[in-house]
């Protein structure tokens, strides 16, 4: 009899795990998609603004690992790929717009001269830094927070104007509360070198693997035109014929009954199978498996997840110029007000610029350690935020049009004691066959790491029914029932 398996979620992670699930040839179960809201792709959206088609979620792939661009890649879209434009990217730091150091190895400069240039830290600071060349090497067995680690080899201005606006920003956190060994592995991994934290960064990146002989550099990230939508939008029409997909549909419990699994969503019957795939956040998934799973729900109800909001503004080619000529820019935690973070979209992303046309632009709001913000309605949130544009940039714009599109609770924060978290959980999970977290509340946060770890899910679950040795007698009656269509 075919097995049947229920991936819970419909973000890009539920997405891959079911792709992977209904490939698997002869081996592949019954799959049935179910996710609480009306569409699928999680935080990955886009909007149109302005007559072109931008991105209001995660707006680019990084590109190594490739799990995403492989993903594209077997989509079909890989020709939609784009890099972004060689310009430099900026921080406002210390009261004034200063480029990003030169030679930033994962998110740490290459050494003193490229910081002396920019001027984001003082000749205090520089010295500071430099410190890390003679300082002690300290061998720490339990985790530490980046701020802690960068703080100690590098000194306090070294994160706030360049870590933390880098690495903070990227999380929707404060380095002060992130592990370096869940968020930024490759700094625990250079803590440990003797020369200092920057030299081994510097090994760290000399032993990273090469592109092939006469084969170009891949860009660090790159982004898709028509916006990263269109990877959901493949990927949940490339989903068999016989995948049962159902939108609008939360799940409402979850529970172990005569060793199989059993869920019950709304306004349906229940749904029994042999496995499930629960590709949701860390609390929607503390509270379904407070029943079946009482400890495992008790490590993850203590998440901490951050709202944020991406403001999109069509403003006049005039005002538009007069931006600096850059990427866009990070806001150290010091100097915040309303954004985290500007992106000139139609600089950064060439293809979306057009002659005579309004310029685009993308502002970030929120981070854990302030959601002040987001207590305001929309109009009043673009206003702030397109204030503080003003106030940073000095220069004055003519907003066309505005979109605000909210992403509550989307950034779950990695603190310290991270790692040993998921030990614990996956201990408790243990005895509980069938049963896979997937997502961005666990390895990974962006659209890569959640494709792998749909991926990854996927293929446990399969092996689980492999090796399940259940008589034929107990795999009757195994029809998917409740209204999944």
């Amino acid at each position: 009899m075919r097995r049947h398996v229920v991936v819970v979620g419909g973000g890009v992670t539920g997405l891959a795990a079911a792709h992977r699930l209904a490939a698997a040839g002869a081996a592949a179960p019954a799959v049935a998609l179910v996710e609480a809201t009306g569409r699928l792709g999680g935080r990955v959206r886009t909007a149109t603004v302005a007559g072109r088609v931008v991105d209001t979620g995660p707006e680019a792939l990084l590109t190594r690992p490739s799990w995403a661009v492989d993903e594209v890649e077997r989509a079909g879209l890989g020709g939609d790929l784009v890099a972004p434009a060689p310009l430099p990217s900026l921080v406002f730091a210390a009261g004034a717009l200063r480029p990003l150091p030169a030679g930033v190895l994962a998110g740490m400069p290459a050494g003193p001269a490229p910081l002396l240039r920019s001027r984001i830290l003082s000749p205090a600071g520089v010295a500071r830094a430099g410190f890390d060349l003679v300082l002690p090497q300290r061998r720490r067995e339990q985790d530490e927070s980046i701020g802690a680690l960068v703080r100690r080899r590098l000194g306090d201005e070294m994160l706030e104007r360049v870590i933390d606006p880098l690495l903070g920003g990227i999380h929707a956190g404060s380095c002060d509360a992130l592990s370096v060994r869940a968020v930024a592995p490759q700094l625990a991994a250079a803590s440990r070198h003797r020369g200092g934290l920057v030299r081994g960064l510097r090994a760290g990146a000399a032993q990273a693997p090469k592109p092939a002989p006469g084969a170009p550099p891949r860009p660090f990230m790159l982004g898709m035109r028509g916006g990263l939508a269109r990877l959901a939008q493949a990927l949940a029409a490339g989903l068999p014929e016989g995948v049962a997909v159902r939108t609008g549909a939360a799940v409402q419990t979850l529970a172990r009954r005569d060793g199989r699994w059993e869920l019950r969503l709304d306004g349906a019957d229940a749904v029994r199978c042999d496995a499930v795939v629960l590709a949701v956040p860390a609390p929607v998934a503390a509270r379904l498996l407070t029943a079946a799973a009482p400890v495992a729900a008790a490590e993850l109800a203590p998440v901490v997840t951050a709202s944020v909001a991406v403001v999109t503004a069509a403003v006049a080619p005039a005002g538009e110029a007069r931006l600096p000529q850059a990427t866009g820019f990070l806001v150290a935690p010091p100097e915040r007000r309303t954004i985290t973070a500007a992106t000139f979209t139609t600089r950064k992303w060439p293809h979306l610029a057009r002659d005579g046309e309004p310029g685009l632009l993308r502002l970030s709001v929120g981070s854990a350690g302030d959601q002040s913000a987001l207590e305001l309605g929309d109009a009043d949130l673009a206003t702030a935020a397109l204030d503080d544009l003003r106030r940073i940039t000095g220069v004055g714009l003519d907003v066309a049009e505005v979109q605000v599109t909210r992403h509550r609770g989307a950034f779950p924060q990695y603190e310290v004691g991270h790692l040993e978290r998921l030990a614990r959980l996956d201990a408790a999970l243990a005895d509980l066959p069938g049963l896979r977290l997937a997502g961005s509340s666990y390895r990974g946060a962006g659209v890569p790491a959640c494709i792998h770890q749909g991926h990854e899910a996927a293929d446990a679950v399969l092996a689980h029914l492999q090796d399940d040795d259940r008589p034929r007698a107990e795999r009757a009656g195994l029809t998917l029932r409740g209204a999944v269509t």
